[in-house]
């Protein structure tokens, strides 16, 4: 049974998983999930001061052989991202503010 079909999951651990299979048409390989972060001082990646607040982050993923690494949100869903990757990761800046490291 797919998370989808799991009347007991948390609503949204449901609406992900569908509506990454609507969009790309198969179903994710995965679906994770974390509380979200908000950073209280200091800088990504040097320390600081970080919280987590009661909502959740919720990803759903499948591989892909052409090594492009697609990023969307049912939040802003126009605004999706498509990064090409090498073998050193991203070769491309210039995503979406709310994709942003």
């Amino acid at each position: 049974m797919s998370l989808v079909d799991q009347r007991d999951a948390a609503p949204v651990l449901r609406v992900v998983p569908y509506t990454f299979a609507q969009a790309y048409g198969y179903a994710p390989a995965g679906v994770w999930t974390a509380p979200y972060a908000l950073r209280l001082a200091g800088v990504p990646g040097r320390g600081g001061i970080v919280t987590a607040l009661g909502w959740q982050v919720v990803l759903a993923a499948a591989p892909r052989s052409d090594g492009i690494l697609r990023i969307g949100s049912l939040n802003r869903p126009g605004d999706a991202l498509e990064v090409l990757l090498d073998a050193h990761g991203s070769t491309r800046r210039d995503a979406p503010t709310w994709a942003a490291p």
